[in-house]
């Protein structure tokens, strides 16, 4: 009996421990999406879970005022508020800052040099 009662103990483990590792990862995302909502920023160009790109012209504790054209100004939730395209902006260059020293030639540490392409293609079956 006792044995029975341990494997149901690990069977409840193990069906659990993945779902509670999902929950804290979705947790860590809207985080996320919650604290840009709350930074966002008159004039910040961003992206609506339906896919609006748009100007932020206004923002209260709810709604923000987005232009999608020019003098084209609609009021949307905040929450609707998925990606701000201004932020991401200004995070880029110091990312991109890598690849240029690469094309300037450089390589980095333990990278191979590319194999060079033959200047014939004569013997290549067709």
């Amino acid at each position: 009996m006792d044995f029975s009662i341990i494997l149901l103990i690990l069977i409840l483990i193990v069906i659990m421990i993945p779902s509670l590792i999902i929950q804290r990862k979705q947790r860590r995302h809207l985080d996320t999406i919650r604290q840009l909502q709350e930074n966002l920023m008159i004039g910040d160009v961003i992206i609506t879970t339906a896919g609006l790109h748009a100007t932020i012209r206004g923002i209260t504790d709810t709604t923000v005022e987005l232009e999608t054209s020019p003098g084209v100004v609609s009021t949307w939730e905040k929450y609707a508020v998925i990606k701000n395209l201004t932020q991401e902006k200004k995070a880029q260059p110091a990312v991109e800052a890598a690849p240029e020293q690469q094309a300037a030639g450089e390589s980095q540490v333990g990278e191979q040099p590319a194999a060079e392409k033959p200047a014939d293609d004569t013997n290549r079956a067709s």
